[in-house]
């Protein structure tokens, strides 16, 4: 007769064992897993595991003891998913950056607080950011670090858009230097010896005039 049957359920249970813990190292092993992703699958080997222990115990047959022991093996190595290349990973995740660099991009153009020069100024902070970010997703090792180094990166490129002081107080400012700017006008002409009573009124309106069309022009501005 083989060997008793509790002898050879000894001896399987440390042969799916040891097959267990090779699964555990190699997913921990594993650059194109994230974290959270490993803890999934560690946790899969463990009830696998703990499965195929209880099955052989179960068993009353040496056919039924290695059944067990191969339908385990499989169910633990199947928990063992490799994950994505870390280089479509990458590719992934900066495909996600040129959209966040385009959605910050139509947020800076399409902010009417801003000047040309400002939006510029934003505009080349986001590619400068974009660049970076997309030199450390290159540079990363695991997946874990691809993940860290997109989502600091898409923080600090929506942070990058600062709105410009509102439009009505703006326009406000404008239409304050304006009417300073007025008053100091009609002070000169009131003050010139060589002009008559009636020019002075004739040029007084004019500047009156041209104040006004300025301050319509402002009021429409978008």
């Amino acid at each position: 007769s083989g060997a008793a049957i509790d002898d050879q359920k000894a001896a399987q249970k440390t042969q799916l064992t040891t097959h267990a813990k090779q699964i555990e190292q190699a997913i921990k092993d594993a650059p194109t897993l994230t974290t959270a992703e490993k803890f999934t699958q560690l946790d899969a080997v463990a009830k696998a595991l703990t499965s195929g222990l209880n099955t052989i115990d179960a068993a009353t047959t040496a056919d039924q003891i290695n059944a067990a022991t191969a339908t385990g093996k499989n169910n633990i190595a199947a928990a063992y998913q490799v994950g994505l290349p870390l280089n479509t990973q990458k590719d992934d995740k900066k495909k996600q950056l040129n959209d966040t660099v385009t959605q910050a991009g139509q947020t800076i153009q399409a902010d009417v607080t801003l000047t040309s020069a400002e939006k510029q100024h934003q505009l080349d902070k986001v590619d400068h950011a974009a660049k970076t970010v997309g030199d450390a997703i290159d540079s990363a090792k695991t997946a874990d670090a691809i993940n860290a180094a997109f989502d600091t990166g898409k923080v600090n490129i929506e942070k990058v858009h600062q709105s410009g002081t509102p439009l009505a107080d703006q326009k406000n400012a404008q239409k304050q230097a304006l009417a300073n700017e007025l008053a100091k006008v009609k002070q000169a002409i009131q003050a010139d010896p060589t002009l008559t009573t009636a020019d002075k009124q004739q040029q007084s309106d004019h500047a009156e005039a041209a104040k006004t069309t300025a301050a319509t022009a402002i009021n429409n501005a978008k």
